[in-house]
């Protein structure tokens, strides 16, 4: 099993946060813009004006994501944490979004021959 590693920090933290520095706090917690939006009960436009240099991202929310990443590089998740079923994919950070998830193409015994179904298979949290 590969484990992800994030890349090097983009020099040193400093303040105000540098957009570099934000993506690069955002890949290593695993997080996009919307879950930072949803954790600080925020538009997200406002902190998609922070990731492309904008707006600054305030002080106190930034030494916050550097603390956050920073305690993710000593003490990643747990590369067996799942038990996904083998051969079962997930989105880069183990998130199931909109679009992640697995398509088959299932053979159904009503269906005329030669015809298939697409189905999505739900994650297994979803599953009872």
């Amino acid at each position: 099993m590969t484990l992800y590693k994030p890349p090097e920090p983009p020099g040193e933290f400093s303040l105000p946060l540098t957009p570099e520095r934000l993506k690069w706090q955002l890949d290593v917690i695993g997080w996009g813009r919307g879950e930072v939006a949803h954790r600080l009960d925020i538009d997200d436009r406002k902190v998609a004006a922070w990731v492309v240099g904008r707006s600054f991202c305030p002080n106190l929310v930034a030494v916050w994501l550097e603390k956050l990443a920073q305690k993710m590089l000593v003490d990643p998740v747990p590369p067996d944490w799942n038990e996904r079923e083998p051969g079962r994919t997930a989105a880069k950070h183990g998130h199931y979004g909109r679009n992640s998830g697995r398509h088959e193409i299932r053979e159904h015994p009503d269906d005329e021959e030669g015809e298939a179904q697409v189905m999505e298979d739900p994650p297994a949290f979803l599953r009872r």
